[in-house]
């Protein structure tokens, strides 16, 4: 009982950041006619990386799933993200082990 606490209070930092992503991502919606979201919230959720993750994996597990986005692009942004986020930690890195 009281690993699973600990378990879920080491969990929490990430809830913040992990939730917004996860509501603004087109991850629930399919490709529409008609946009079902705000269009504040359409710009949101086009910077938002687990977009187009979702994307691609719809393209890639789907038979015929089409994409908002081709596959290049998706993986592009994706690998962009990941470079970033890699310069971002090799930086950080240093200071943490001090």
């Amino acid at each position: 009982m009281l690993e699973d606490a600990s378990a879920s209070i080491r969990a929490m930092p990430s809830t913040p950041v992990r939730d917004p992503c996860g509501m603004t991502s087109s991850n629930s919606r399919q490709k529409a006619r008609k946009p079902s979201m705000p269009e504040w919230l359409r710009a949101v959720a086009g910077v938002n990386p687990l977009t187009y993750l979702v994307d691609a994996l719809r393209m890639l597990m789907i038979a015929g799933g089409q994409g908002a986005h081709g596959l290049v692009v998706n993986f592009a942004v994706l690998g962009g993200v990941f470079i970033v986020f890699v310069v971002i930690a090799a930086r950080l890195y240093p200071t943490l082990i001090e």
